[in-house]
């Protein structure tokens, strides 16, 4: 998001990413395999507002 880049927040960027991306995964092995599709998408879905939180909350965090 161009907002946080531009916030100088890149580094948390990094971190939120890679570590919902990790949980999104396996979300989708097991979400997938139990539901198929349906799985996945709700896996998708759930990985947006995961990152969409942990962004709001380091924002708030970081306020200036």
């Amino acid at each position: 998001h161009a907002f946080f880049v531009g916030m100088n927040l890149v580094k948390y960027n990094l971190i939120i990413v890679s570590s919902v991306n990790i949980i999104y995964l396996i979300l989708v092995i097991i979400l997938g395999i139990k539901l198929g599709l349906f799985g996945i998408i709700i896996s998708l879905i759930m990985q947006v507002v995961m990152v969409g939180v942990l962004k709001l909350v380091v924002i708030r965090k970081n306020k200036i």
